[in-house]
């Protein structure tokens, strides 16, 4: 790499630190470039090519914003005496800016900068944040948003609205594709009472209303479904309502969570047992749902990585989880040469057994995967017949597969 290529690298990597020192009223110009100039001053013709070029971004002979190249006289055995350049000085910001073509995006930064102080001073900390110019520019067309939401957030008394009625300008997808963004801002600004500092989601550390969180579930057993006082055999509740429900009674139950809607809704009558359809329950939800600590607690999805990382997950929340119809016997027996989607996992689940985590391992590459509805019938229904409830919330049978 030739000088003038260190140069403007060198400038390229220090752009970011100019935009986050003008923020900060901070200034380390005028900034010596570091070069390597090792083995110029044994190659004449090197060392003069060098020169010319650097002579060509020199604002002294140019006179455009660019560096200064500081050079001496040095006497050679081999060359005689000779002009080598001795330092390289970016003596302003603007010098460095104008030299890399930066000028207008400086003030277009600045200008949101001044904007953001001037509608919303609470945010100053985020602003000299080393990322926050970066955020700004890929945020531009956006800003004025931006600002608005948080004045909003800051301001606001009427914490019954859900996200899409709030009275602003933006539209009314805006704060959804923008949660990332306005939950740093957000997070610097508000004040401690008006953040919930242990919210797993955007909604629930900013309190914001959502809609109201729902499990869908079948109690196929008519005992069960009278001693709870529930006069239908399958529906979807509120998820505080049904908790409420089941954590006041007396009743043992036993939980049975299944990925597939075919296989939750074709899941046989069984004494005690809630049938809870899966999708979308897990995602994010889990520690919403306590009841589940209420009695033995079985989780079936699909062989694959995916179903397995559930699993996993599920384990964290409630440790007592068992898995159903999910071994590395039933995959072997089963398999009909489906492919699955590779992980993006790049570590192992934590909440995984030594079979299971063997198991994850020889299929999280996507070499193999095994539906729900891939297992014939009667492997299905002894399966069930083996986890019968036996009056007990703690029992657990053998046929469960750890």
């Amino acid at each position: 790499m030739n000088l003038c290529e260190q140069i403007k690298t060198k400038a390229e990597r220090k752009l970011l630190s100019t935009f986050r020192a003008a923020i900060s009223g901070e200034d380390f110009f005028p900034w010596i470039v570091p070069l390597n100039r090792s083995g110029l001053k044994g190659d004449l013709i090197r060392w003069r090519e060098e020169a010319d070029s650097l002579r060509k971004i020199d604002k002294t002979h140019t006179g455009a914003p660019g560096p200064i190249v500081h050079n001496k006289l040095v006497n050679t055995r081999k060359f005689g005496t000779q002009t080598f350049p001795e330092k390289v000085v970016f003596e302003t910001h603007q010098d460095l800016l104008g030299f890399l073509g930066k000028r207008r995006e400086f003030e277009r930064l600045m200008k949101l900068v001044e904007k953001s102080r001037a509608e919303l001073p609470e945010m100053e900390s985020w602003l000299r944040r080393p990322s926050s110019p970066a955020r700004m520019l890929e945020s531009e067309s956006i800003w004025n948003g931006i600002l608005e939401v948080g004045r909003y957030f800051l301001t606001r008394t009427d914490f019954n609205l859900y996200p899409r009625l709030f009275p602003l300008s933006v539209h009314s997808k805006f704060i959804e594709e923008n949660k990332g963004l306005l939950a740093e801002i957000l997070d610097v600004i508000l004040p401690e009472e008006r953040k919930n500092q242990s919210g797993a989601t955007f909604e629930d550390r900013f309190l914001v209303k959502t809609d109201v969180q729902k499990v869908a579930f079948r109690i196929p057993d008519e005992a069960l479904r009278s001693a709870l006082g529930i006069p239908f055999s399958e529906m979807e509740v509120p998820t505080k309502e049904i908790s409420a429900l089941i954590e006041g009674s007396d009743q043992s139950i036993q939980f049975v969570i299944i990925e597939n809607k075919t296989s939750y809704l074709a899941f046989p009558a069984i004494p005690k047992t809630m049938v809870i359809f899966g999708s979308g329950f897990l995602v994010g939800s889990l520690e919403h749902h306590r009841f589940l600590d209420r009695g033995r607690l079985l989780y079936w999805g699909d062989i694959d990585a995916h179903g397995l990382e559930i699993l996993s997950l599920m384990r964290e929340q409630f440790p007592h989880t068992e898995a159903f119809l999910m071994s590395e016997e039933v995959l072997n027996n089963h398999w009909t040469g489906a492919k699955g989607k590779p992980s993006i996992k790049t570590s192992d689940p934590d909440g995984l057994s030594a079979a299971e985590l063997k198991l994850y391992r020889l299929i999280k590459n996507g070499e193999k995967r095994l539906e729900q509805e891939k297992i014939p019938s009667s492997v299905i229904l002894e399966a069930i017949q083996q986890i019968c409830y036996l009056g007990f919330a703690d029992t657990r049978l053998p046929l469960v597969h750890k």
